[in-house]
């Protein structure tokens, strides 16, 4: 009768199985950490095409029409767009983000500015010498040697929802103005254009700033206790895209009837205008202004010696009759 064979495996093998076992999974595991560090640019990037970064902030419809605008350009042009995200003007990360954006080796980046944050122009004046050619959106900043601006006139747009109100309440009111921080220049140039135009009707006047800090407990906490403290307040002025979204719901918990102008266009104000309880919106075409911050990089990348430049793009008021289907 034969004996079934035992095959004997020669020492150390399980040993040395295990041991390669464990390397293949930390192997693993660092390519898993170095991706989501992205510690190399993409392995699949074309060299022949142009590669634009996107450096913006998150949450709000108007950064999202911007990074919309911006992608339909590179997809017409042939260009890359990463686009990188930040919350609530959080300027420290924004720099970092620029900082990694040089080693990534992109052809020019895309964000915002603040002329009164020297850190941030210092850095974008840094990459400027160093070949990064930087368009400036929403808020310009222009002593930082960027290339371009690209957005909306804040001052004009400030003289706009002034003689927007003026009509609205027959050139008498007594007015509120929801900002998110006073400290942001272009909400500073926003309100100088809306203060310097309401000045020039003697029977409207501007009560009180109130600072949401773009979030929703503050504004609602903030308001309310802005119109407990005038409570002959009439007509609230929206500088920027957060409040609009939070101050109808103040108004309803103390039904109170009130003259309001929003800034940007979202559901929650169209929904807001359609039930009456703000007269309208001021829309920045966002989208627009993403694309042609696009299109100005690409002049910049073919031309280095082009020109600082600003390009404006017009904000319009949209009601009732805009949003009737």
């Amino acid at each position: 009768m034969r004996k079934r064979g035992v095959a004997i495996r020669p020492k150390g093998e399980g040993k040395m199985r295990r041991s390669l076992i464990k390397i293949l999974v930390l192997a693993l595991i660092l390519s898993v950490m170095l991706t989501a560090l992205n510690y190399e640019p993409r392995a699949n990037y074309d060299p022949e095409e142009k590669r634009f970064a996107c450096i913006i902030n998150y949450g709000f419809n108007y950064w999202a029409d911007v990074q919309n605008g911006a992608e339909e350009a590179g997809e017409d042009d042939n260009v890359s767009i990463d686009v990188y995200s930040f919350e609530l003007m959080d300027t420290q990360r924004q720099i970092q983000l620029m900082k990694k954006m040089e080693y990534m080796k992109v052809d020019g980046i895309i964000t915002m500015g603040d002329p009164n944050n020297e850190e941030l122009n210092n850095e974008i004046a840094r990459l400027s010498e160093e070949g990064i050619p930087v368009a400036l959106i929403d808020s310009d900043s222009p002593q930082s040697k960027r290339a371009c601006y690209i957005g909306s006139d804040n001052y004009a747009i400030g003289q706009q929802a002034a003689k927007v109100l003026a009509e609205k309440t027959e050139e008498s009111a007594k007015i509120i103005v929801m900002v998110s921080k006073m400290e942001y220049a272009n909400q500073q140039e926003r309100y100088q254009g809306f203060a310097d135009e309401i000045a020039k009707y003697k029977d409207m006047q501007i009560l009180a700033v109130v600072e949401g800090d773009s979030r929703r407990e503050t504004v609602l906490r903030q308001l309310q206790s802005t119109l407990d403290e005038f409570e002959d307040a009439d007509t609230i002025f929206c500088a920027e895209g957060n409040s609009p979204l939070h101050v109808g719901d103040v108004l309803k918990q103390m039904d109170k009837k009130m003259t309001v102008l929003a800034m940007e266009n979202s559901r929650t104000v169209q929904n807001f205008i359609k039930e009456g309880i703000y007269i309208g919106t001021l829309q920045q075409n966002a989208g627009q202004i993403g694309y042609q911050a696009v299109k100005m990089l690409e002049e910049y990348c073919e031309n280095p010696d082009k020109e600082p430049c600003e390009v404006y793009v017009d904000a319009t008021y949209e009601d009732r009759a805009d949003f009737t289907e």
